[in-house]
């Protein structure tokens, strides 16, 4: 490992009689990025205060670049290390540029003025949270993501080598939790900052960062790279419910095991069957004789959906090949010309060899009864080309059938049905089948009579197939979103 740039060494701290850490330690490098987990009250914040100097430990010891912590002076703690706490009160009405610019304090001599690139610094760190727009604004005026935002630009200001945030995404949007991991990630990648966060999000912590360290009661459970600590077993012991953790581009991916009902209710049972840890849980869920008696083991249904580019085939195939089944890859593009042949074989080359490969691109549901059994699981990629090619059957390739609007109501209305048939036919075939689709909102369509239609069906029939399954993930820039 390399030199430590923090050295943490049997940390102990106690809230009057009540123990909240107990002998923690751990080295964290230059540039890495540590992420902490762990339940409520497991001592998380407790030992970020410690690092921030903001609580005194009661026994261990804390070194900075090999010095004690405790013989730095507050001014030179600050110019070493920035604290984005997790609430953060601002009591005057300063503007967001103001609120940055106390990020260069530490770095300025008594009634010093701020000079050109003190500006510059702080410049750079609005640009790279995306609040330059929002300079002139009072704080007060800001919704919670934003001063979310503004905190982290001020934290940057100060130049700092470590960033310490306590659940830094925990009033952002989707959007702007991966723009500001994204932006810590490259920091620590480019600028060689070591970035150490409390988070509550396992998946979060498992896409960005490089190590993690799981705290109960104040001890640690686990502390290593991030696969070897997010595991089944781990999260069980700290969590006390059962989880799944699969891979999604080489790092960990957590789901809630079906039997999360039980496990909330104190009577959880160790993973079996469908349900195991270290890949997809496929449900064994069986359809039910008159006297309750499992008659045929029954499918399951997984919707995966998202914009061009977002990781959504590649995180359905991470999917099967976790699953343990036989993989049916039903292919639903057919090869209309030398692009779409490239394509095709781009795609086989990047799946197993073992795959099977079925190319259907009208008629699925011949597809699922013929290939559907309790051993398979059938990969379906991608619903949206499907439903286009039965559209331009229909409309022609130029939606010439469209010129009169109670037409384009008619074929509407048939293809939805027919989706709507598809879409419940998955329910009856006992194999688990993952549907990719297009999320056709969050890419360019073109303006007209057959792109409207097009919209119109995609869109619809996405919520036919998603109000069928039984899980629901919308991919964005690679990170999944569970949605059922």
């Amino acid at each position: 490992m390399a030199e430590a740039l923090l050295d943490i060494h049997g940390v102990t701290y106690s809230y009057n009689a009540a123990p909240a850490l107990a002998g923690v330690t751990l080295r964290v490098a230059p540039g890495e990025m540590l992420a902490i987990a762990g339940p409520n009250g497991s001592g998380k914040s407790t030992l970020l205060r410690c690092i921030s100097r903001a609580l005194r430990p009661q026994a261990g010891t804390l070194l900075l670049a090999g010095r004690n912590m405790l013989t730095y002076t507050a001014r030179e703690v600050a110019q070493r290390l920035a604290v984005v706490p997790q609430e953060t009160g601002v009591d005057f009405d300063f503007s967001v540029a103001e609120v940055v610019l106390m990020g260069r304090q530490p770095h300025l001599r008594a009634f010093q003025r701020e000079n050109d690139r003190d500006l510059e610094i702080v410049h750079r760190a609005m640009e790279l949270t995306a609040t330059l727009h929002l300079a002139d604004r009072p704080v007060s005026t800001l919704s919670g993501g934003e001063r979310q935002r503004v905190v982290i630009a001020r934290a940057l200001a100060q130049e700092p080598q470590v960033l310490l945030l306590d659940e830094p995404t925990s009033h952002l949007d989707l959007t702007y939790e991966v723009e500001i991991l994204g932006l810590l990630e490259r920091l620590s990648l480019e600028q060689g900052l070591t970035i150490i966060a409390v988070l509550h999000d396992l998946n979060l912590a498992a896409q960005y960062f490089t190590k993690c360290l799981l705290l109960a009661q104040g001890r640690i459970v686990a502390l290593g790279p991030v696969a070897e600590v997010l595991t089944g077993p781990n999260i069980r012991q700290v969590y006390g419910c059962n989880v799944i953790v699969s891979r999604l581009q080489g790092r960990p991916f957590i789901t809630v095991a079906a039997d999360r009902g039980r496990a909330a209710a104190g009577r959880s049972r160790p993973p079996s069957g469908g349900e195991r840890i270290g890949g997809h849980p496929l449900s064994r869920r069986g359809r039910r004789g008159r006297k309750g008696q499992t008659a045929q083991p029954a499918g399951k249904v997984i919707f995966v959906t998202g914009g061009a580019r977002s990781g959504k085939s590649t995180f359905a195939e991470g999917y099967a090949r976790e699953s343990g089944k036989k993989v049916v890859y039903i292919a639903t593009s057919p090869v209309v010309d030398e692009e779409t042949r490239r394509r095709i074989a781009a795609h086989r080359r990047r799946r197993p060899a073992d795959w099977e490969t079925v190319e259907e691109p009208f008629r699925l549901e011949e597809a699922l009864r013929r290939y559907g059994s309790p051993d398979r699981l059938l990969l379906v990629d991608c619903l949206t080309l499907w439903l286009t090619n039965h559209l331009l059957e229909r409309a022609g390739l130029d939606g010439e059938a469209l010129a009169d609007a109670a037409r384009a109501e008619n074929i509407l209305a048939e293809l939805l049905a027919y989706a709507q048939a598809t879409a419940a036919l998955t329910r009856e075939v006992a194999a688990d089948v993952v549907l990719v689709s297009n999320e056709v909102g969050l890419g360019l369509v073109p303006d007209n009579p057959l792109s409207r239609l097009f919209r119109d069906l995609v869109g619809k029939s996405n919520q036919c197939f998603a109000a069928a399954a039984d899980e629901v993930y919308v991919l964005f820039s690679g990170l999944p979103l569970r949605l059922k």
